[in-house]
């Protein structure tokens, strides 16, 4: 058994957040209910004109009812009402009937929904132990890695053994019970456009949305990061966009996505450094994969990309003792479809330094972290602290200046103007450094500043492709079957759901998303939405004047929010 444990690791190359209450879940620290005053009335706005701007800035565009619904319930109470939402029921069930996924843990998409590779070594570890039949031949994983990748991007629902070159997958993979990890990321990507068209929660989704491209992370790494984007999705970004920032850090270091995705999960200590445990014989072979020495990539984007900014203040030297910080942060081995009898061999030897810890999808590897004393920024950290150090940081970060310009100009961007006002900035930087990071205060610093209801930002953001098709749904109220093809025409514009590869997410200023090219398929879109010919994609009989729908779709306004 001893043998296999490398190959766990080799998984792992490449946690799931516990039920609790709706509320509880997107309101983080905040026990109490939090209201909104906007200044319109006092910037000569009526009520009209507030709501039409508070819908293109804030939800996935206008329904049939949704303006008329605002302006019932009064402009601010609605707002005070997208800023505390309450979970539907009746919209859960509805959304875990289509897309199961959406229901299972961390651990349960990770056992059921493995991507090839992972399969691969999966049957492999399986027929050695368990006497299960193995492959009975040989296969071009190269060849159909590439398959693989080109049929996601495709939103095909097709399975590894009907893929060219993967028939000697079927009998494993059934004997196994493994599902089908295209179908995975088909639900994965649907279900983000099922919720932003149907949810009442359009804040929330927003939220979600500019939360997950702040924290990306890619199923273009198709081996080792795309099954876990769905949790990392639901259980480190969903419970914490109206919390604190904080937490939201934390959950998204710790999510064996990230881990993975920016490398940290092969990041150790050097041969020369100290380490908090030594290994014995059992924990260097299960870790013999792992080369000393620590890796950059998650270090510095969490200081460029995810708090302090580019321009921040840091150094290269702080990134090097951040990464010496996160050593041994790694991807749980029990993460995968492997047999209990050989999960519970590899936990006791994984944490038998009683140090060490496995907290659902996160690893912390007592014998891989740098117990060296660490300067960050000015701040010293001591000598075998351990993963508190790590958590430590984090307050560091969340509480330096830098790190509330960043997220503050940054949240601005994306909903107001590619260039916002500084004054708006400052207010908002302000409220972030008062709640100690509180984004739900942040956000209302925004909605309650003067320079955010100019005239100027009226229409000031260019829509996405992805943000562009929804509204588009939810201008005609259209129902969808299947979200195969509406799914391919948002990458055809330039989105493919979840597949942006830089660490930087998407874009978000007009000269990106309206180009040349992509206004030619949002043209061609939308006339074919409104002649009802886009499969899986159904609109309401009442819907007569297919000329005036698609001229709507394709004029200059509706291109921005």
């Amino acid at each position: 058994m001893k043998r296999y444990i490398a190959l766990l690791i080799l998984l792992t190359g490449c946690k799931s957040v516990e039920k609790q209450s709706y509320n509880k879940r997107l309101n983080g620290d905040l026990s109490v209910e939090t209201v909104v005053n906007i200044p319109y009335q006092e910037m000569g706005w009526s009520d009209e004109e507030a709501a039409t701007y508070l819908i293109d800035k804030f939800t996935y565009g206008e329904t049939p009812e949704l303006k008329k619904n605002v302006l019932q319930m009064g402009v601010n109470a609605w707002l005070s009402q997208q800023l505390n939402p309450t979970e539907n029921l009746d919209f859960k069930a509805n959304l875990e009937n289509r897309f199961p996924v959406t229901g299972l843990s961390m651990q349960e998409i990770a056992e059921t929904y493995p991507g090839l590779i992972v399969t691969l070594k999966t049957i492999a570890v399986n027929s050695r132990i368990n006497g299960l039949e193995g492959l009975g031949g040989q296969i071009n994983f190269n060849e159909m890695f590439g398959t693989t990748l080109r049929h996601v991007q495709n939103v095909d629902k097709i399975w590894f053994y009907e893929m060219q070159n993967g028939e000697l997958l079927e009998k494993p993979m059934k004997q196994l019970k493994l599902g089908n990890f295209m179908d995975l990321m088909y639900q994965m990507s649907a279900q983000k456009m099922y919720r932003a068209t149907h949810s009442k929660n359009q804040l929330e989704e927003k939220l979600v949305d500019f939360w997950f491209n702040h924290f990306n992370v890619s199923i273009t790494r198709i081996n080792d990061v795309a099954t876990n984007v769905l949790s990392y999705e639901q259980d480190a970004i969903r419970p914490y966009i109206l919390g604190n920032f904080k937490n939201m850090l934390e959950a998204t270091a710790q999510h064996p996505a990230m881990l993975t995705y920016l490398d940290n999960t092969i990041s150790n200590a050097s041969k020369e450094a100290p380490t908090l445990s030594k290994s014995d014989s059992e924990h260097k072979k299960m870790n013999s994969r792992q080369k000393p020495g620590i890796n950059e990539n998650y270090a510095r984007e969490l200081l460029e990309l995810h708090t302090l900014g580019v321009d921040g203040g840091y150094t290269q030297k702080d990134i090097e003792e951040v990464a010496r910080i996160l050593t041994g942060w790694k991807t749980s081995p029990l993460l995968y479809p492997i047999p209990d009898k050989l999960k519970a061999f590899v936990k006791s030897r994984a944490t038998n330094d009683g140090i060490s810890k496995i907290d659902n999808g996160f690893y912390f590897d007592a014998s891989r972290h740098d117990s060296g004393s660490k300067v960050v920024l000015g701040k010293t950290y001591p000598a075998n602290q351990g993963i508190s150090e790590g958590i430590v940081l984090f307050e560091q970060l969340v509480n330096h200046p830098s790190t509330a310009k960043h997220i503050s100009k940054k949240m601005a961007t994306y909903f107001v103007d590619d260039k916002p006002d500084s004054k708006l900035i400052q207010h908002m930087e302000q409220a972030f450094i008062k709640s100690n990071g509180n984004l739900k205060l942040t956000l209302k610093s925004m909605l309650e500043s003067p320079e955010f209801w100019n005239e100027k930002y009226k229409k000031a953001k260019a829509k996405s492709p992805f943000e562009f098709v929804v509204s588009t749904l939810r201008k005609c109220d259209a129902q969808i079957t299947d979200f195969t093809k509406i799914l391919q025409w948002s990458s055809k514009m330039g989105q493919p759901l979840y597949a942006f590869q830089p660490p930087t997410g998407y874009p978000t200023y007009q000269a990106f998303w309206l180009n040349e090219a992509a206004i030619a398929q949002r043209i061609k879109f939308s006339y074919l939405l409104s002649q009802n010919k886009i499969d899986g994609v159904e609109l309401p009989n009442q819907i007569t004047n297919q000329q005036i729908l698609a001229t709507q779709f394709v004029s200059p306004e509706f291109q921005k929010r």
